[in-house]
């Protein structure tokens, strides 16, 4: 350290507390920064320095512009840190090493007993408490994967605690409430991480998908839609737009975003099935059925596409083929309530139309014969006792139609579609929770 890092001292505090305005010579304060190995690891140590920007209300343009006169200066003179926080760093190291090695039980003695050497200290400089941030931000990973949810919320408190602008932190400790259920804690804690890092595309993918679960289709819209804008594209934010408006009953929006989507990622099977749900809502069938049929060869193991293939065809009366399809999709999930009704329905249906065709083809038969001059009065006889077996037949009809129940199926934009349909819940996945549509669809 020499004279000029004395003087150039209030700069870094000021420049770091987000106070530029009282820098004088910003030139010479940047030249010292690439002279000074010291004071560029001082610097280097505020790994919050943005976010104090933020609370300071500094502009954005004015932050990008210093943040990015910073960076410049560490690509050409990286910090090389020296002393007790160098070796402090270098365990830390150590522990992300094995971390990474998924060695979480080894990782988690070293990360517990780095918090504890910092912590014995009342008074931590600004490099030491960035140190103790991360070891306990890297220990609540660990109990992530060690699945100690509690432990885990624990230490991502303690990391926030001491780098209270830290986004990863936020967005990490909001997946281990959102995994317990505690979903108001989960939405405060992604708002927070996007508060401090308004960039991150999985923040407002998670609080999106947590929007779609408790029926705020709105706004799950609005943190996808805000998700794309933020480079690298990841493409599930067009999946979770697609899922919403096909909640909120804009099936021509949901269609457009799972093409879109399905430019990106052919194989992904749920925006075949959200495509192909719409599709049918809409009374395209041919398309609907394209998109099962697609659903089926991407992922046989599955029963929604054998579902909803077999809802096409009791549609135009294919009931055995959708017997067919219906009894494979109970055999892949065999307590799925609307295969089950939806299999009553169509055998009952196929019973009544054989039992039909039989009652019409011994009428035909026996008019036949009856018009036969000579033969008149024993083919009406014949005939009588025809109808008395029919009549025993339609009795037989009636008690199986009583024994199996009606299965209704309501759906309001399409009223001519008679079989299955599109107005079930969506198929659950990783990323697809499940919840019930909205009367009328419109959001809750």
């Amino acid at each position: 350290m020499n004279k000029d890092c004395i003087k150039f001292q209030p700069d870094i505090a000021d420049y770091c507390l987000g106070r530029y305005e009282y820098i004088k010579d910003y030139e010479a304060f940047f030249r010292h920064l690439e002279e000074c190995a010291d004071c560029r690891n001082q610097l280097f140590g505020m790994k919050g320095v943005v976010y104090e920007f933020q609370k300071a209300a500094v502009p954005p343009e004015e932050t990008a512009k210093r943040m990015q006169a910073i960076k410049d200066i560490f690509k050409k003179t990286p910090p090389q840190p020296t002393g007790p926080v160098a070796s402090l760093r270098a365990t830390l190291k150590q522990g992300i090493a094995l971390y990474k090695e998924h060695k979480y039980t080894e990782a988690r003695v070293v990360f517990s007993g780095l918090a504890q050497v910092l912590v014995m200290n009342q008074k931590l400089p600004d490099a030491e408490r960035e140190v103790l941030a991360d070891a306990y931000y890297h220990l609540g990973l660990v109990d992530q994967q060690l699945n100690n949810p509690i432990e885990a919320i624990n230490n991502f408190s303690k990391s926030i605690e001491h780098e209270p602008y830290d986004a990863d932190a936020y967005y990490h400790r909001a997946v281990v409430y959102n995994l317990l259920g505690q979903i108001p804690s989960a939405l405060q804690d992604y708002t927070s991480a996007i508060r401090n890092n308004p960039d991150y595309t999985e923040a407002y993918l998670d609080r999106g998908l947590l929007y779609f679960m408790i029926n705020d289709f709105a706004s799950a819209i609005a943190d996808a839609t805000k998700g794309l804008e933020i480079p690298p594209l990841n493409p599930l934010c067009y999946l979770l737009k697609a899922m919403s408006y096909e909640m909120l009953g804009l099936y021509y929006e949901a269609i457009e975003d799972c093409n879109e989507l399905l430019k990106i990622e052919e194989n992904e099977t749920i925006a075949w099935t959200v495509r192909g749900r719409s599709y049918g809502i809409l009374g395209e069938f041919d398309k609907a059925m394209a998109d099962f049929n697609k659903l089926i060869q991407l992922n046989p193991r599955v029963g929604e596409g054998y579902f909803y293939r077999g809802v096409l065809y009791a549609r135009d009366g294919k009931l055995k083929e959708a017997i067919a399809d219906f009894r494979h999709s109970l055999k892949l999930k065999p307590r799925d309530i609307n295969a089950t009704e939806s299999l009553a329905k169509a055998e009952k249906e196929l019973l009544m139309m054989q039992a039909t065709a039989k009652i019409e083809k011994s009428i035909m038969k026996a008019i036949a014969k009856a018009k036969t001059e000579e033969n008149q009065k024993s083919e009406i006889n014949e005939l009588r006792k025809e109808i008395e077996s029919l009549k025993d037949t339609m009795k037989l009809v009636l008690e199986i139609a009583k024994q199996k129940p009606e299965y209704h199926y309501h759906i309001q934009q399409t009223p001519e579609i008679t079989s299955g349909i599109f107005s079930r819940k969506p198929y659950s996945t990783i990323v697809m929770p499940v919840v019930e549509r909205p009367s009328n669809n419109k959001k809750e």
